[in-house]
């Protein structure tokens, strides 16, 4: 990466959109076999299943596809110059502390992996869990601001209801 750490995952989206609403039109992932190590203890992590289940920190340039460099312009052709377009980079570092969630189960070759089962995705992040609800949550915030909301307004509806059966006693 920029910091040059080792990287053992590297996602790279073109997105076309806007107002929050972005769509894939190409993507370029990159990885390499690793896993999870803690006391002697190793655990692979399959990187054919980690795909939305990776939360880190992105990096994101957005802009216009007029401004995109030619490599990128020969990739997705018939782009209006003006259509609203992001880069979208997801990577971890070899020499990070990651945490995972996933299903355990061997691998091909008998070793234990971690993989994405049950209609769950397997998930990795390097981020504290607060950090990563954070991370999660920025994606959606128009559903978050919505669910905080509802919330109140159905407090606010639960006090009213204890008054108005207090009042009627």
């Amino acid at each position: 990466d920029e910091n040059d750490r080792p990287l053992v995952y590297r996602r790279q989206r073109l997105q076309t959109g806007g107002s929050g609403r972005w769509t894939d039109i190409d993507e370029d992932r990159v990885a390499v076999p690793f896993g999870l190590e803690a006391k002697g203890v190793f655990v692979a992590v399959d990187v054919d299943s980690l795909g939305e289940g990776l939360v880190v920190v992105p990096r994101i340039a957005e802009g216009v596809a007029g401004d995109l460099p030619p490599a990128y312009a020969e990739r997705v052709p018939g782009l209006a110059p003006e259509t609203a377009i992001r880069l979208r980079i997801d990577q971890l570092s070899a020499v990070e502390q990651a945490t995972a969630a996933g299903v355990p189960g061997f691998g091909p070759d008998g070793q234990v992996r971690l993989t994405a089962g049950l209609g769950r995705p397997l998930i990795v992040t390097p981020l504290e869990p607060d950090a990563a609800m954070r991370v999660l949550a920025s994606e959606r915030r128009g559903a978050v601001k919505a669910a905080a909301a509802l919330l109140v307004g159905g407090l606010a509806c639960v006090a009213i209801g204890i008054v108005l059966f207090l009042a009627g006693r």
